[in-house]
């Protein structure tokens, strides 16, 4: 199979170039299983004796101001099928339209 990351460096491991290559046809189910191989192929490009390479902090914050019950409330008011069963102000509502998203095991996060 022809390389499609990093072509023709010899630098990056064959098993890192896989394992990144295959984020294509199946990717990572959370953002976690990104930074391992992330981390190692900036590690590999930005040497650690000049330069530091430093983990993200979460691209969103989890949204903590729901019970569990109210996660699909939330859902239908991103998705527009909001039966109004959340008991949310309007300008709440429309935040979560704004800035809410859902991962693949059904989290809400903004």
């Amino acid at each position: 199979m022809p390389e499609r990351f990093a072509v023709g460096d010899n630098s990056i491991p064959y098993r890192l170039r896989g394992r990144i290559e295959k984020w294509e046809t199946s990717p990572p189910k959370t953002q976690y299983q990104q930074y391992g191989p992330l981390n190692a192929f900036l590690s590999i490009k930005f040497p650690p004796d000049r330069f530091l390479v430093k983990p993200q902090a979460l691209l969103r914050e989890i949204w903590q101001n729901t019970a569990p019950e109210d996660t699909d409330a939330m859902k239908a008011i991103i998705f527009g099928r909001d039966d109004h069963t959340m008991d949310v102000d309007d300008h709440l509502r429309e935040e979560i339209v704004r800035r809410a998203s859902i991962d693949s095991y059904g989290g809400v996060f903004l």
